[in-house]
């Protein structure tokens, strides 16, 4: 078996005012992670490839949701 981790996300920063960004997801080897969101009351973007994060979201007056994740992926080989 192989397994290959994908990276950490990134954090996200708040200026004490409504204003900031949120924390980008984290990358794997076959895939990309989604954007944070780059200003107040915003979604997360979501990831794409494989097995990568999605972006946070940003909400001060409204609830925003993170980016969705992708999906993993399985590769078999077969040996005759």
């Amino acid at each position: 078996d192989i397994v290959t981790p994908g990276g950490p996300g990134s954090y996200g920063i708040n200026l004490g005012t409504p204003t900031g960004t949120a924390g980008n997801g984290s990358n794997s080897q076959l895939g990309g992670g989604g954007r944070g969101a780059q200003g107040v009351d915003a979604d997360g973007s979501a990831a794409v490839g494989y097995g990568a994060g999605g972006g946070g979201g940003m909400g001060a007056a409204t609830t925003s949701a993170g980016g969705n994740g992708s999906i993993g992926l399985i590769i078999i080989e077969e040996y005759a």
